[in-house]
Formats: structure tokens, C-alpha cells, sequence
């Protein structure tokens, strides 16, 4: 739209480049996104980046014009301790290390390796739950049977109150990336609800996460090693993070004077 429109668009948002992501995924008119992406960036007249990996991976190679402003969650605007309960939601197990992902069911997500942790640690007391659907979900929930695993669980589309429910209830949230990714919701997501995140060291997963600490390579026994550790990380103030650095109140903020100076 912002391509054909007879009127420049004043700004335009990018969460990851057009260009960028074709080209990962070896799409074979990637050549003509990389065309479409440049016109559109000079018919444009400020662009807005969610994080500094989604500007280095885009064509916007100006040092002027654009603005890196983080993304936040609705979640803060919903009655967290006031929803409504889902007595058929499926449960985490009360004595397992709770393990929670929310991720679209696609290559890029690694739903593999949580499968392949999961098959390792079956005798472990940990579980993982996974929400999202994708191109990819009947294959896994097939996979997982196949596997015997009970310790893992895909539940396709979760609404917005259950979603919530689950970020309560886990002990740590998972999130686990090859690419594709240029901010990383879920994990400012677990960090509204004070839960440690642990996710992959790619795109821009390192400047939303609050410590190197918690990235894993995307190898099984890195994940392992980091689900432990994570859990043991009680006094970090992940809440204060997101509250500092992502909240609503911030961003709004941000984006407030960013639309007073465009005027």
C-alpha cells in the first residue's frame, strides 16, 4: 500500500526487512523484494525500526529520518488478577519445572529442539508447553506421539486470557529462534509477568534479553543447561526491566514525540 499510494507515508514501521527475510528463506524473487524494499524507503518520510538488528538488516542505510523504538505488550492493559479462569484449559503438572513457549509452529521457531530437549529429559521432572499454530503443528504433534513424549505438548491457538494464564503458572519461558526474528515478544511478555526467559543467540534477541546470560546456543545440551540456570535466577527484577525499558507508559511516551515532531 505505501509502494502504490499516490502520497508518501509520513512513517512506516518495520519489524524485519522485507528484503532480509526473502533472502533467508531463499525465496526466489528475492531480488524483487529487495527492489520493492528500496523504493518504498524513499517514498518514505521517516521509518520506524522495533530494534537496531531490524535497521541493520533492512536497505534503510541513512543515518537520518528513522528511529528505534522497542515494542511493548497489551497484555499490561488487560485485569490480570481479575480474568476469567478456563477450567479446561490444560494444566501444568503441580511438581515439574514449568516450561512455557509461545512461538508461530514454523522452521524458524525450532520447535525441534524443544522436541529433541523434551525426549531428553523425559525422565526428568519438567514439562513443556507450547502455544501457537503454524504450517508446522499437526507435523510435530505427530512427531510427539511417534516419540511417546509426555513431558511436551502442543496447544495450538491459545486466546489472550489463557495466554496469560500460562505466563502465571510457567516457571521460565522458552524462546527459541534460527531466524526471522527482529524483536521478540514473547520475551518482554515473560518479563511483564516476572518470569525468567531464556532464548536463542541470534537477530535481535541479544538487545531485548536482560543478560547474555540467559541466551543458548541452538544446540540441545546449550538449552539444557540454560533451562537449569534460569531457574535459579530469583532475585533478578525482571518485571523492573520490562517496566524501565518496554512498558506501555515508555513506549507510548516514545512514539508521543516521535508523532508531535512529525507534525
Amino acid at each position: 500500500m505505501s509502494i502504490m499510494s499516490v502520497y508518501q507515508s509520513n512513517l512506516f514501521t518495520v519489524h524485519d526487512a522485507l528484503y532480509y527475510l526473502t533472502r533467508v528463506t531463499k525465496h526466489k524473487l528475492n531480488k524483487i523484494f529487495w527492489l520493492l524494499e528500496k523504493i518504498l524507503y524513499r517514498r518514505c518520510g521517516y521509518v520506524h525500526f522495533i530494534s537496531s538488528y531490524a535497521k541493520k538488516m533492512s536497505l534503510y542505510k541513512s543515518s537520518n529520518n528513522y528511529i528505534i523504538v522497542p515494542n511493548t505488550s497489551h497484555f499490561e492493559t488487560f485485569e490480570i488478577d481479575n480474568l476469567y479462569i478456563n477450567d479446561n484449559l490444560k494444566k501444568f503438572n503441580s511438581d515439574v519445572i514449568k516450561v512455557f513457549t509461545v512461538r508461530s509452529i514454523e522452521e524458524r521457531a525450532l520447535i525441534n529442539l524443544i522436541v529433541a530437549v523434551a525426549e531428553k529429559l523425559k525422565a526428568k521432572k519438567i514439562e513443556f508447553l507450547i502455544a501457537g499454530k503454524g504450517p508446522l503443528l499437526d507435523f510435530y504433534k505427530i512427531e510427539i506421539k511417534n516419540l511417546g513424549l509426555e513431558n511436551i505438548s502442543l496447544l495450538g491457538y491459545v486466546s489472550d486470557d489463557d495466554l496469560i494464564q500460562y505466563y502465571k503458572d510457567c516457571d521460565l519461558v522458552l524462546v527459541p529462534a534460527a531466524y526471522g526474528e527482529g524483536f521478540g515478544l514473547p520475551i518482554i511478555e515473560g518479563y511483564l509477568f516476572d518470569k525468567p526467559v531464556i532464548s536463542s543467540n541470534v537477530c535481535a534477541i541479544p538487545d531485548v534479553i536482560i543478560s547474555d546470560e540467559f541466551l543458548f546456543e541452538n544446540t540441545v545440551e546449550s538449552i539444557i543447561s540454560k533451562l537449569y540456570f534460569a531457574k535459579e535466577q530469583k532475585k533478578c527484577q525482571f518485571r523492573n526491566y520490562y517496566e524501565e525499558r518496554f512498558s506501555n507508559k515508555v513506549v507510548i511516551s516514545k512514539m508521543n514525540d516521535l508523532y508531535k515532531n512529525l507534525l
